[in-house]
């Protein structure tokens, strides 16, 4: 049967519904039945096919929320994990924290590794903002043994770690991850201007009668640093 009077049979029996000036299924479930029934080369095919044409409109994030998911079916983890972490992106944005961890969670499981450091760190700075210091604490450990090969990511993981620790009530757990820090070599201003703010929390965790000046002058050299790596 030819395309056209396939969907035009599809659509008369309601398979398929308009959505404006465009066509879906009616129901995921048959969507995902069709998919299913495609051998597997064709699937690919047509998945790659529709991903292509959705990733270069400007407006592909409005047009569909399965960009992420069609370049899975379509074999390419890379363009899957990175729309999986786009849509993380709009969901932490919107406030949906569950779903940002989730589509994070698929980059994850979907991603090369060289894209694994940073989807990581994303994923804890997610747990951080949301306040979710023991899960953030239980997989910032895990993290680290994976990233020992980049000594930047590493200072981030380990910063995080120790600002969870601070916000746990137990600023001397810190210590040893901001001395893996300050001992670490080649990292960027950004970073060691991340590193004095962490510091500074540290010191007015504390009980030191000195506390406010200390934290008053590791606030200003990184104020100096972020400006020198702008």
């Amino acid at each position: 049967m030819p395309l056209a009077a396939a969907v035009e049979a599809a659509a008369q029996n309601m398979v398929l519904i308009a959505a404006g000036n465009r066509l879906g299924f009616r129901h995921a479930l048959t969507r995902e039945l069709v998919l299913a029934a495609l051998p597997a080369p064709v699937r690919s095919a047509l998945c790659r096919s529709a991903a292509a044409v959705l990733e270069a409109c400007p407006e592909r994030d409005a047009i569909s929320g399965r960009l992420d998911e069609l370049w899975a079916h379509a074999g390419d983890p890379r363009r899957a994990a990175e729309a999986f972490r786009r849509a993380a992106h709009r969901a932490r944005i919107a406030g949906a924290t569950s779903t940002a961890e989730s589509m994070l969670g698929s980059a994850l499981a979907s991603a090369p590794p060289e894209l694994l450091g940073p989807l990581r760190r994303e994923l804890l700075e997610l747990l951080a903002g949301a306040w979710r210091i023991r899960q953030l604490s239980t997989l910032g450990v895990q993290a680290l043994d994976d990233l020992a090969h980049d000594s930047d990511l590493t200072a981030a993981v380990r910063l995080l770690l120790a600002m969870a620790a601070v916000a746990a009530g137990t600023p001397t757990e810190a210590q040893p991850h901001l001395g893996a820090v300050t001992a670490a070599a080649g990292l960027s201003a950004r970073r060691v201007a991340q590193l004095r703010i962490v510091q500074g929390a540290v010191v007015m965790a504390g009980a030191s009668v000195d506390r406010l000046a200390v934290t008053g002058h590791l606030a200003g050299q990184a104020v100096a640093l972020a400006k020198a790596g702008r």
